[in-house]
């Protein structure tokens, strides 16, 4: 698709591309969560390639065969890089000087990935490679450089929300971009001064003047890529299932045993006839002219197979060669007795385009952009995009939202002004209780941010000891590695009582009622979760997902102290996650019915389960638009207005306090 838009701007035309060309798959965008991949995993193939090829590496084509060469069959190429030097075969040595650089470069910024802010991570991981000068020379208008200041902001407010964590980033980036893509529409808007560009997913629906369908020199995909296959007997249903196998052997032959043959070429034929649905929707878009187009060898037209591109089987079915007419005539088809007006013949004009310097001059030539561009003072523009997903844009969230509600002054000063947490004072004050004992510590305002760190710090490893124990099929963790884990994030063991209360949270949970539930089942762990409310996109994530279970499981682990409250009773501090969590997982599989389990691990043989049917999900989807609109319209200060008041005990409050008491002042005219 950037490709065509290129070529448009190219003549004077202005492209409007419709869906498919989200942010995340802007130039900038596809670059750069490949870059982040290689940072976050140098082995992840599909991202090396992309990057190798790209800005950031620049490598030629000729290197990138002779570093498959290099790497072996199946192998990685991370490793193989350097070896490019090496052999008879030896690279270029522009392309050798390339691939050092960028190994050395990758491997400093690996090396400091863990200490360095992701935002800044984007910016040194551009700036390192060299890929923002690249993106300068292609686009000196700086608009590609505009979108990596914005992918550098956007790592960092996901990090102020969900922490350090690049290969959480990367997750959230490619939600993200799905989200994105689904989101855009085609408009139906006629009358616009522009060339429209979409895929014909996007097309259903809609019709046009004119339509052009290009690339149809492109050959069908119907290469098999499972190395197994299982399907029905669509002559007995009621038989045993078919299976396939294709068993790779040592000289590089394959084997195809069982039902292969039959799976695969039915599989094929299966691929093509929606290639030729698609097509034909293609062709029905257009009301009065269409035009296709694709690369085509004319003297040559071979029995078509199911891998026969779209031109070559309309080649083929036109009798189209090198030597034919500039035009077909079409016969007037018979049209059905109901129709009222009876179809007509029409005539099929063909134009060939010859590889020669003539044909590649009229390509070279510039048009003029500036007066495709200039439209008349006044009046709306002549078309307006469709509205994008809040999402990429302004981040909201569980966490965040769980902010608001503590108070909304804090949220204002952390959200938006983006005022950090003050440091914690180092002036001695009273005696504190932490964990039950009493020792000399800090002021007690800022007593209560220590303790809140040191919760957060506990409770990150106790989700990664359960993520741990989830991988390995529920086998509880051992002393060694709970106090490894503790020690990682800081947790203060100098008592022991540390060490014995996650050991006693973990295990009970496994050895709880619910715990044996989970262990019959397969889990997915730390599901990254989104849900759409309105033209909001709410992110988070949740500790355990088991999708075969009916209705499917959500499950978070709560670290918190119940301070004499039951789980129950505390599970009202949770209402507003726990009905996330719900509609997350009722959009995401598309069921009716959703069961959530909260485990107090205090008491983890008593978790809060809660089934939520469409009544409750439809409630608690009213009660987050409402917290929603609060925040869209700004009652960070409380007042008459306010359903939800600041708390007046935090250093926020204390700095927005004249905000705060003008809110109050006001009354409202009801």
């Amino acid at each position: 698709m950037p490709h065509f838009a290129a070529a448009l701007k190219q003549v004077g035309l202005v492209p409007y591309v419709v869906g498919g060309t989200g942010f995340w798959e802007s130039r900038e965008g596809v670059d750069l969560k490949a870059l982040l991949s290689v940072i976050a995993n140098p082995l992840d193939d599909d991202a090396l390639i992309g990057v190798l090829a790209g800005p950031a590496c620049g490598l030629s084509t000729d290197a990138l065969l002779l570093l498959r060469k290099t790497a072996g069959h199946n192998n990685p190429l991370w490793p193989a890089l350097p070896k490019l030097a090496d052999g008879p075969m030896a690279a270029d040595r522009t392309d050798v000087l390339r691939a050092e650089r960028f190994v050395e470069t990758i491997d400093e910024l690996r090396e400091h990935a863990s200490t360095t802010p992701l935002g800044e991570l984007v910016e040194s991981a551009v700036t390192r490679t060299g890929y923002d000068l690249a993106i300068l020379m292609r686009d000196p208008a700086a608009g590609g450089l505009a979108n990596v200041r914005r992918i550098a902001t956007l790592a960092a407010d996901f990090e102020a929300t969900d922490g350090r964590d690049l290969r959480g980033l990367l997750a959230w980036v490619e939600l993200s971009a799905r989200l994105d893509s689904e989101a855009a529409v085609a408009t139906q808007e006629e009358d616009s001064d522009v060339v429209r560009l979409m895929t014909i997913h996007k097309a259903k629906g809609l019709e046009f003047e004119l339509v052009c369908v290009a690339d149809l020199g492109k050959g069908l995909k119907n290469h098999p890529k499972s190395v197994f296959w299982i399907g029905t007997d669509l002559k007995n249903p009621k038989a045993e299932l078919l299976f396939g196998l294709r068993l790779p052997m040592p000289g590089g032959e394959n084997l195809d045993l069982f039902d292969w043959k039959h799976l695969t070429e039915r599989a094929s034929r299966e691929n093509t006839d929606e290639e030729l649905r698609l097509f034909h929707v293609a062709l029905t878009r257009a009301k009065r002219r269409l035009v296709i187009s694709g690369i085509q060898d004319l003297g040559n037209h071979p029995d078509v197979t199911n891998s026969t591109s779209i031109g070559g089987r309309l080649a083929t079915a036109l009798s189209i060669t090198e030597s034919d007419p500039e035009s077909l005539e079409v016969k007037k088809p018979e049209g059905l007795p109901t129709l009222s007006t009876a179809p007509s013949g029409s005539q099929i004009r063909i134009w060939r385009v010859d590889a020669n310097k003539d044909v590649a001059s009229d390509l070279s030539k510039v048009g003029d952009l500036r007066s495709a561009t200039i439209y008349p003072p006044g009046g709306s523009p002549p078309l307006t995009r469709p509205q994008t997903p809040a999402y990429p844009n302004v981040p909201l969230s569980f966490s965040a939202l769980n902010e608001y509600l503590e108070c909304p002054a804090h949220f204002y000063a952390k959200r938006i002004l983006r005022l950090a947490d003050p440091p914690q004072s180092e002036t001695l004050g009273v005696d504190v209780e932490v964990d039950g004992t009493v020792g000399f510590g800090l002021d007690p305002e800022e007593q209560r941010s220590n303790l809140r760190n040191e919760g957060t710090r506990f409770g990150s490893a106790i989700h990664e000891l359960f993520e741990l124990c989830a991988e390995r099929r529920w086998v509880p963790p051992t002393g060694n590695e709970v106090t490894a884990r503790l020690e990682r994030h800081g947790v203060d063991l100098s008592d022991g009582k540390a060490v014995e209360r996650a050991s006693a949270m973990i295990n009970g949970f496994i050895d709880s009622e619910l715990g044996h539930r989970v262990k019959s089942k397969r889990s997915d762990i730390e599901i990254p979760l989104l849900v759409e409310i309105g033209e909001v996109t709410i992110r988070g994530y949740a500790d355990l997902l088991i999708r075969d279970s009916e209705p499917p499981l959500i499950l978070d682990y709560k670290t918190n102290r119940l301070n004499g409250k039951s789980p129950r009773d505390k599970m009202a501090d949770y209402a507003m996650q726990r009905d996330l969590y719900g509609l997350a997982v009722a959009q995401a599989l598309e069921v009716p019915v959703v069961e959530t389990a909260f485990v107090f691990l205090e008491q983890p043989d008593q978790p809060v389960i809660d089934l939520l049917d469409q009544r409750q999900l439809e409630v608690g989807k009213g009660e987050i638009s409402d917290l929603l609109a609060e925040i869209a319209g700004g009652h960070f200060f409380g007042g008459s207005d306010a359903k939800h008041q600041p708390c007046g005990d935090c250093w926020a409050c204390e700095r927005l306090a004249s905000q705060i008491q003008r809110a109050r002042e006001v009354v409202s005219p009801g």
